[in-house]
């Protein structure tokens, strides 16, 4: 680090590469380094085994590396790249400790069986790759520089390992891993991060002083080589820091009223994390473009937030992805927007429905710039939902560089899993895979609504209506229909309470609307079904010119005496006093709550 500049903005042809030690938070590091690249810029490979999967072109192409790649000559395979390296230590008896409890409670470990008939003491002071025994962070980082160490002495690869330290863009301490993370977030210009995940951690650890003195002053003399690199680099690290929160206090301490603190001394959460996000707002001015009036994100491009799990990538679409909420109950999102002076509309797309908890996507609450913002749902399924939401002009001034979305949900669970032997235990609350901002008067440009327009039953719906919509009547239909009738269309939960105030009615038949008390008020004002296919029925009143359907002509017909039928079941199987038996209120589209 010495040797590398203190701020760096990252390149279109760099090539970041996390040098992970095992068992120094890389799982948890990787997947945040993750976040700030888009799924098709990170080498899917995470095991040395896998790298042969790929050709040299292919792997050139990416510029993320990270996972156990430490017997793959990486350097070389991406020769004439720049190659930015980035790695975590940690305190060595801490690292050795934590390693050998690791391979014991893990039957797929290659070294379990040899490692379960070890004690401590003897898997400390065994042999190890490169002639330097369990010094794997000094064999590591040297090799970055020289990958071959058979011929070196082990002073000989510990001076090799601090001369590629020096080289290194970032060295983090796991011991001091937040505060790692505030550094790495002001050499890259990212937004601050703040780290909620836990990946790969233990739900107990031995506790050094359970450990026999003797045993640990023999692990001390033989971590000798490593313990000289990690003193080194938390040296580095806190030099590093230091001039860090010098250089943020200088810019931005004015706004706080603050001045710099002496060497070794950290300030407070929250004042460092504000100085750093005004130092990524300016670090990202500088390295993009302005934002335009609208804004175009979904999880396969970098994310700039906080509270999320780490992302899910397809493996055969580098365009599809996914991201939960959790482990906390609050999550983030920043949209680069330049809003014009005008209302927009927001749309959120949530997949994963079906390894969703109900009562947690029921639960889901949305605050724009810090605004509570009313959910609608435009569209649902059992895979997928979207939401849109009207945001007013005022929530969007011209000054700010982001909106920010931020979500809440009542609670985090475990995800339900699709496949009994999963192994993810994580704890979530909602997946999402998009999240847009555009101006109301672009929807038909912009809405993922559009492609709901496509099928050749919705196309004749839209094509009947179209050649007999007068310019002063108004149509209660689903929200896509706003696209070919702008200004003409609200929605179900408007019609209900005021039909009078409607001309047409376009129901599709899949949505879960209360059909008796809706036919009975079609009735009562005067509404006929003029036109049905096996997905819409649409009514019209006050037009006599318009010839009428029949309520027996079957596509019409269909729209009740299924539902008829079905209520009459669900009557028989409970007691009438039963509260199961009448509807939800919460059920009701039409309803306003």
């Amino acid at each position: 680090m010495r040797n590398f500049p203190a701020q760096y903005d990252l390149q279109p042809d760099d090539t970041l590469y996390f040098c992970h030690i095992p068992k120094t938070a890389g799982m948890t590091f990787r997947t945040l380094l993750e976040d700030y690249f888009a799924c098709a810029d990170i080498c899917p490979a995470t095991l040395s085994n896998q790298i042969r999967n790929y050709t040299p072109e292919q792997l050139r192409q990416y510029r993320l590396f990270r996972g156990h790649l430490g017997f793959v000559n990486i350097p070389k395979l991406l020769e004439g790249k720049h190659l930015v390296k980035v790695t975590v230590l940690r305190e060595p008896v801490s690292r050795v400790i934590s390693h050998y409890e690791y391979i014991r409670r893990t039957p797929d470990d290659p070294h379990y069986e040899m490692v379960g008939q070890m004690t401590l003491e003897e898997y400390a002071t065994a042999e190890g790759p490169g002639n330097l025994g369990k010094n794997v962070q000094v064999y590591h980082i040297a090799r970055l520089l020289q990958y071959d160490l058979s011929s070196f002495e082990p002073e000989q690869s510990l001076a090799l390992a601090q001369k590629s330290l020096n080289l290194c863009a970032y060295a983090g301490i796991l011991e001091r891993f937040q505060e790692s993370l505030f550094l790495l977030s002001y050499i890259f210009g990212w937004k601050p991060i703040i780290n909620s995940r836990r990946e790969n951690v233990a739900k107990s650890k031995t506790p050094i002083s359970e450990i026999a003195p003797e045993v640990l002053t023999r692990i001390r003399e033989t971590l000798w080589l490593d313990r000289a690199l990690y003193d080194d680099a938390c040296d580095i690290f806190q030099t590093r820091f230091d001039q860090m929160q010098q250089d943020l206090v200088q810019r931005y301490g004015d706004r706080l009223s603050l001045t710099a603190p002496p060497a070794g001394q950290v300030l407070e959460f929250s004042t460092l994390q504000q100085l750093l996000e005004w130092h990524s707002q300016d670090r990202y001015r500088q390295q993009n473009p302005p934002p335009t009036e609208t804004c175009v994100y979904n999880f396969c491009q970098p994310l700039r937030g906080l509270g999320w799990q780490y992302r899910n990538c397809s493996l055969s679409d580098a365009d599809v992805a996914h991201r939960w909420t959790g482990p906390v109950t609050t999550s983030t999102v920043d949209l680069p927007i330049r809003a014009a002076q005008e209302d927009y509309l927001a749309e959120i797309q949530v997949s994963q429905m079906r390894a969703t908890e109900p009562e947690i996507l029921a639960s889901l609450e949305l605050s724009i710039n810090g605004h509570p913002v009313p959910l609608a749902i435009a569209y649902s399924s059992d895979a997928t939902r979207l939401y849109q939401v009207q945001v007013p002009a005022h929530l969007l001034p011209p000054d700010r560089l982001f909106a920010e979305f931020m979500f809440q949900v009542s609670r985090v669970a475990p995800i339900r899993p699709l496949e009994p032997d999963s192994k993810d235990k994580r704890l979530v609350g909602v997946a999402l895979s998009s999240v847009q901002l555009f101006p109301v008067a672009r929807e038909a440009e912009f809405s993922l609504l559009r492609s709901l327009l496509k099928d050749p039953l919705t196309t004749a719906a839209i094509a009947f209506i179209r050649d007999r919509l007068k310019p002063t009547e108004q149509i209660a239909a689903p929200p896509q229909f706003r696209i070919p009738f702008p200004n003409q269309v609200k929605g179900y939960a408007d019609f209900l309470p005021a039909p009078d105030s409607y001309h047409w009615l376009l129901l599709h038949k899949g949505l879960a609307l209360p059909m008796e008390r809706l036919l009975w008020q079609l009735a009562r004002c005067g509404f006929r079904p003029v036109f049905a296919n096996e997905v819409y029925v649409a009514f019209v009143r006050r037009r006599p010119e318009l010839p009428a359907l029949s309520y027996f002509t079957p596509d019409v017909r269909h729209l009740y005496v299924g539902r008829y039928v079905n209520s009459l079941r669900a009557r028989l199987a409970k007691p009438a006093w039963s509260a199961a038996a009448q509807p939800a209120a919460g059920n009701n589209p039409l309803s306003k709550d």
